[in-house]
C-alpha cells in the first residue's frame, strides 16, 4: 500500500510542476476580472474537483476489488454496465464534454506556446492555429498506436523535466536569485536524477530514471522526482549567491 501511496504523491509532484508551465492555466489566470475572481474560482474549483476525483479513485478501487476491470482506466464503466441505457448515456455525454473542455484548453496552451514561446512573437496567430491543426493528426496516431503504459511513460518523462525546471523558474522571482543560477540549477535537475540512481545503483540506472522515471512496479518513483526539485532549487541558490547578477 506504501508504494501506491508514495506513487500518489509522486504524481502529486510531477503534475504541479507540469502544470505551473501549461499555458492554459496562465492564460486563465491573466484572464481573471481580479485577483479576488481568481481566487474563489481557484477554491472553487478545488472543492468541486476534488470530491469527483476522490470518487471516481473509490470506485475504480471497488472495479479492481471485484476483479472486473481488465482495463483499469475504464473501471468505472464496469460499474455502471448494468445501470441502464439512458444513464450510460448521460455519462458517455459527460465524459466527452469534459474531453471536448480539455482538448480546447491545450489546443489554446499550444497555440499561444508557439505564438509567444517558440516563434518569439513572430508567428502570427492565425499561422500558430495552422500549425497547431497540422500536429493533431500526428496526436491521434501516437493514441492510436501506442500502448496505455507507454503514453503514461511519457508523461512521465515531461513531468520529470518540469520537475527539474520549475524550482529555478518560479526562484527567479527572488531578487537574490540570478540568471546564470537558474540556468545552471535547471541543468543540475536532471543531473540530480543521474546522482540520486548512482547512489541508490549504478550510473546507469540513474540515466535510465530520466527516461523511465518509474519503479519495479511500472508507478512513478516519488525518490526521483523529489531528487530533480530539490536538486535543481539548490543548486539554484548556491549558483546565485556564486555568480550574482551584475549590477549595471
Amino acid at each position: 500500500y506504501m508504494d501506491s501511496f508514495r506513487s500518489g504523491l509522486a504524481l502529486v509532484v510531477a503534475i504541479t510542476a507540469a502544470e505551473m508551465f501549461s499555458q492554459g492555466n496562465w492564460q486563465r489566470t491573466w484572464a481573471s476580472e481580479s485577483d479576488e475572481a481568481l481566487r474563489k474560482g481557484a477554491f472553487l474549483a478545488a472543492g468541486l474537483v476534488l470530491p469527483l476525483v476522490f470518487v471516481m479513485g473509490v470506485l475504480g478501487t471497488v472495479a479492481a476489488g471485484q476483479g472486473a476491470a481488465e482495463d483499469p482506466s475504464a473501471a468505472f464503466f464496469y460499474l455502471i454496465e448494468d445501470a441502464g441505457v439512458l444513464l450510460i448515456a448521460a455519462f458517455v455525454v459527460l465524459a466527452v464534454a469534459l474531453v471536448c473542455s480539455s482538448a480546447d484548453t491545450l489546443q489554446n496552451a499550444v497555440v499561444a506556446s508557439i505564438s509567444r514561446d517558440l516563434s518569439n512573437g513572430s508567428m502570427q496567430l492565425g499561422q500558430a492555429r495552422i500549425a497547431t491543426i497540422a500536429m493533431m493528426p500526428i496526436a491521434i496516431y501516437l493514441a492510436t498506436t501506442i500502448d496505455a503504459l507507454s503514453v503514461f511513460e511519457i508523461f512521465l518523462f515531461a513531468d520529470l523535466l518540469a520537475a527539474a525546471t520549475v524550482a529555478p523558474v518560479l526562484l527567479t522571482l527572488w531578487d537574490r536569485v540570478s540568471s546564470k543560477g537558474a540556468l545552471i540549477g535547471a541543468v543540475a535537475g536532471p543531473l540530480s536524477v543521474v546522482a540520486y540512481g548512482a547512489w541508490t545503483a549504478d550510473v546507469s540506472t540513474g540515466v535510465d530514471y530520466i527516461f523511465h522515471p518509474t519503479n519495479e512496479w511500472g508507478l512513478a518513483n516519488l525518490e526521483v522526482f523529489v531528487s530533480a526539485l530539490v536538486g535543481s532549487a539548490a543548486v539554484t541558490v548556491a549558483g546565485s549567491y556564486a555568480m550574482p547578477d551584475e549590477v549595471a
